[in-house]
């Protein structure tokens, strides 16, 4: 497993730690933390597709990065108005059931969580 280079926020946060909905499988997830990290998902079944669960809170931006697919998300966070922002995503590509890496970069004042897990594709 990649190295993980960020710290764990002080609970409690209003951020709450990244989950996927029902009938999703987790192929790897970290509890809310601050600064950067890396780590790897699990392969997962042929047909399935890929599936991002963000949070986050501070002033900022999370960039999350999943390779070997290339794909970026940049999630904004709520701002100095101390909200908590959430994002799901879902990419229904080629190749999505081989495992890979996750970067996360984050300024150190933004607390975040990353679910990563694969679903029925579609809708």
């Amino acid at each position: 497993m990649a190295a993980t280079t960020g710290t764990l926020a002080p609970w409690p946060s209003p951020v709450r730690p990244a989950v996927l909905v029902d009938g999703e499988v987790v192929a790897a997830a970290q509890p809310v933390r601050t600064g950067n990290a890396v780590f790897d998902f699990e392969a997962g079944e042929k047909g399935r597709a890929l599936v991002l669960s963000v949070n986050c809170q501070g002033e900022g931006r999370v960039e999350v990065s999943l390779r070997p697919s290339d794909t970026v998300v940049r999630s904004e966070c709520g701002g100095r108005g101390g909200e908590a922002t959430s994002e799901y995503h879902q990419f229904d590509v080629d190749g999505t059931e081989r495992g890979g890496t996750v970067g996360v970069r984050a300024p150190s004042g933004v607390r975040w969580s990353v679910a990563v897990g694969r679903r029925e594709a579609g809708p």
